[in-house]
């Protein structure tokens, strides 16, 4: 399983998609290096040290003051829980390495994404919860409204709730 390919878990008359994203931020270590040790592809990554750009790629003053990386994973099933287990069967292979750069500094987080225009509700249960502790991985959740999930959304024009407010004003 690829972090590229869409997921699909549990029942399929439960459509509902949603993405859930792994981010760890380092304070030194190099993308690369947590791309291999993780075994997966990022979709996202800068480096420490690295010029900063906006993510259409102008450039803007100023270097990165961490390493950051990202990598995603999109389900279609509303079986959250089920899903999130899945990416974290995957993740507790390198549990020794989420450890080691928790150590060295670096915050781990699992993001729930959804988009704002359904309506979710659902509770992580203990057993989950655990699991990203021992892992020292934080959770996270996303909303965005009148936005669909979609990995360059966040890149394209502002949603329609945006332009109506910036027009009041």
């Amino acid at each position: 399983m690829t972090a590229d390919e869409d997921q699909s878990c549990g029942d399929e008359d439960l459509r509902a998609p949603f993405e859930i994203y792994l981010f760890i931020v380092h304070p030194f270590v190099a993308p690369d290096v947590i791309t291999a040790a993780l075994e997966m592809r990022p979709s996202h990554v800068h480096a420490v040290g690295a010029r900063r750009a906006t993510p259409r790629g102008q450039l803007l003053p100023g270097t990165y003051p961490d390493t950051r990386w990202r990598t995603k994973f999109t389900y279609d099933s509303h079986r959250i829980e089920r899903c999130l287990s899945e990416v974290l069967d995957q993740l507790e292979q390198h549990s020794k390495f989420l450890l080691r750069i928790a150590a060295e500094g670096a915050s781990a987080g699992v993001i729930l994404r959804f988009p704002g225009s359904m309506h979710y509700g659902f509770n992580l249960g203990v057993a989950t919860l655990e699991r990203l502790v021992r892992m020292r991985i934080n959770a996270g959740i996303e909303i965005f409204p009148d936005q669909v999930v979609d990995e360059d959304s966040w890149a394209s024009e502002p949603p329609e709730w945006w332009r109506k407010k910036q027009s009041a004003r």
